[in-house]
């Protein structure tokens, strides 16, 4: 009679297994986390980039004014803490000034909605004569030039990321232009200011 013996894991076996997954977790997992919010955090810039570029070219091909503005209930200009989300629209009216204290009326057409967005990213508008709101006119010039600052709910400055509107309109990322490097961004002004999180 042949007797098969089934051996499992000893005890040392599985203590070192599982030595072995809890430093391959302590290791990985903040390397992951750093990572998401890496890639959060651009998508997030790239979603205020690309929709001022729409706002910009929208202004110039309607020859009219494009208004993008930050809004919590996504039908109406009405804060200045765009990570609660923010609109764009065509203002058929007679300027964005008029436009941006209520919701879009009449032939305004809203062309673009952006929802609020997760993960504790916070987006501001700096330097601008109203950080609620952004106009680009037929030629695509801003109403003030300014800067946004996009940070991680860390607000750990040397990882927040920043785009800045000339007065011609021009959409770009910011840089670090200090005269000695910091690792920090800086705002569109006329001292080159760091960027700052809430």
């Amino acid at each position: 009679m042949n007797v098969k013996n089934n051996r499992g894991f000893t005890l040392i076996e599985l203590l070192v297994t599982v030595a072995v997954i809890t430093i391959l977790l302590a290791v990985g997992v903040p390397s992951l986390q750093t990572f998401i919010k890496g890639n959060r955090l651009t998508a997030h810039t790239n979603a205020i980039v690309g929709t001022l570029q729409l706002a910009r070219t929208e202004a110039v091909k309607r020859s009219g004014i494009v208004v993008v503005c930050g809004s919590t209930n996504l039908t109406a200009c009405n804060s200045s803490s765009w990570e609660s989300g923010w609109i764009v629209f065509f203002d058929d009216g007679a300027n964005a000034a008029s436009a941006i204290t209520s919701a879009p009326t009449g032939s305004d057409a809203i062309l673009r909605v952006n929802e609020p967005l997760k993960g504790g990213t916070t987006i501001r508008g700096f330097d601008f004569t109203d950080t609620s709101f952004v106009s680009f006119n037929n030629q695509g010039v801003i109403n003030s030039k300014g800067s946004f600052i996009i940070c991680d709910e860390d607000g750990n400055l040397k990882k927040a990321k920043g785009i800045n509107i000339g007065v011609t309109g021009l959409v770009s990322l910011a840089a670090d232009t200090d005269g000695t490097p910091d690792k920090i961004v800086n705002r569109n002004d006329a001292s080159n200011t760091n960027a700052t999180c809430p």
